[in-house]
């Protein structure tokens, strides 16, 4: 399944109501709590996803670190 945006967000809450938020004006989303749990999914599926929303402050890889990986993961995107 493809996925308009991708939040990567490790406080429940917060991303519950970013969710929310954006699958109420239509978008198809999908969220991950760890930097792990998100490269693992892209490694699996190579996403095509228009926006990531990511977390600085994780708890097993900084949000520039990861955005980094994914890039590396899918360098066309």
């Amino acid at each position: 399944m493809k996925h308009d945006i991708i939040i990567i967000e490790d406080e429940v809450d917060l991303g519950n109501v970013i969710s929310e938020y954006l699958k109420l004006r239509g978008f198809s989303v999908l969220w991950f709590k760890t930097a792990t749990d998100t490269l693992e999914h892209y490694r699996q599926h190579q996403l095509d996803n228009k926006l990531l929303i990511v977390d600085i402050q994780l708890p097993d890889m900084n949000g520039f670190d990861l955005s980094t990986e994914i890039m590396k993961l899918n360098p066309n995107q």
